[in-house]
């Protein structure tokens, strides 16, 4: 059997980059102080350096779309879970994200929207699956 390999990413989609970026400096900020307060070393105190000491993907779709196809973790992963909350957006913005994400990145990557088998069947059961 295969081995699974999980990536996990932050990734925040706004409208335009210095949105995306106004809600990473405060959210990466606390975070990086966080995991340093854990012991962890997290390099760098510019927010360019936190998003890419933190694994983070911000801005329009189409540069998270290019950042996430320029990050080679992601092509040796069998799986890639998504969050947002190091960015630290508030709730509308983070609900804009999930939509640009999945209206314009996950397609940009080769990613649809497919019906996923459930017990119970609704028009809401789709996940993204990569296109062969």
């Amino acid at each position: 059997m295969a081995p699974r390999i999980t990536a996990s990413r932050t990734v925040f989609v706004a409208d335009d980059r210095a949105e995306a970026l106004r809600f990473a400096e405060v959210g990466l900020r606390r975070a990086a102080e966080g995991f340093r307060r854990q012991g962890q070393t997290i390099p760098g105190d510019s927010i360019d350096e936190l998003i890419a000491a933190l694994d983070t993907h911000l801005g329009t779709p189409e540069e998270v779309a290019d950042s996430l196809a320029a990050d080679t973790t992601l092509a040796r992963a069998t799986e890639v879970a998504f969050q947002v909350h190091s960015v630290d957006a508030p709730h509308e913005h983070v609900l804009r994200s999930i939509a640009l994400f999945a209206d314009e990145v996950a397609p940009a990557l080769g990613y649809a929207l497919t019906p996923t088998p459930h017990r119970i069947s609704t028009d809401q059961n789709l996940t993204l699956k990569e296109n062969a």
